[in-house]
C-alpha cells in the first residue's frame, strides 16, 4: 500500500514502511532516530515492537481478535462472562499474569501457602487476593449450563492435585493430569 500511495500513511506509521535501502538502516532504527510529528506518539522500544507486532498480524487473525474483545466471540475473560451462561464451559487457571497479588488459585485451592499480607489482611477483615479468586472462580463455573471443565497450569502439579483433593474441592476420579 505504501509503495503505491494508495492511502496517506499517519507519522506515527512512517517508519514502519520505510525500507532499508531507502535509510541504510532497519525500520525500527528510523523509528528511534525520527522524531514523530505529533507530540503524543510513544516511540519507546516496548511501543515500538507493540506496533510492529500489530502491523505484522496476519488479517486471518484480526477478526478472531476484533470479535473478542468486542464479546462476539466463542472466549471470555473472567470477567467479561459475568451475567451471560453457556452450555460448555472451560475455565482456565493460570496465575502466571497475575504478578502475584490481585488473585492466586494455587492459594485459594491450598496448593501455595498464604503471604504474610494475606494473613494480615485477614486477621484486620480487609479484602484479600483469596476472596477475589473466590469471587472469579465463582463467577466463571456458574455459567456453565451442562458441564463445566477446569484447566490449572501450575509449576507444582503434584502439591496442587493433592491439595484441591485434601481441601475437598474436587475427587481423586475428577483429577485429569495432562
Amino acid at each position: 500500500m505504501a509503495v503505491h500511495g494508495l492511502f496517506e500513511i499517519p507519522a506515527s506509521l512512517r517508519p514502519f514502511v520505510t525500507t532499508e535501502a531507502e535509510t541504510g538502516q532497519g525500520p525500527q532504527d528510523s523509528l528511534l532516530d525520527e522524531e514523530a510529528d505529533e507530540g503524543d506518539v510513544e516511540t519507546s522500544p516496548s511501543s515500538l515492537q507493540a506496533w510492529r507486532t500489530f502491523l505484522e498480524t496476519p488479517y486471518n487473525q484480526i477478526v478472531p481478535f476484533i470479535e473478542y474483545i468486542s464479546d462476539h466471540g466463542p472466549y471470555g475473560t473472567h470477567q467479561g462472562v459475568k451475567g451471560l451462561e453457556f452450555e460448555r464451559v472451560l475455565v482456565v487457571l493460570d496465575d502466571s499474569e497475575a504478578k502475584g497479588f490481585l488473585f492466586s488459585y494455587e492459594k485459594l485451592f491450598g496448593a501455595k501457602p498464604l503471604s504474610d499480607g494475606d494473613h494480615q489482611r485477614m486477621a484486620e477483615g480487609g479484602e484479600t487476593g483469596i476472596d477475589r479468586t473466590r469471587r472469579l472462580l465463582y463467577v466463571t463455573c456458574t455459567r456453565a449450563q451442562k458441564s463445566l471443565a477446569l484447566v490449572a497450569y501450575t509449576e507444582s502439579p503434584d502439591e496442587l492435585a493433592t491439595a484441591i483433593v485434601r481441601q475437598g474441592w474436587f475427587e481423586v476420579d475428577e483429577l485429569e493430569r495432562v
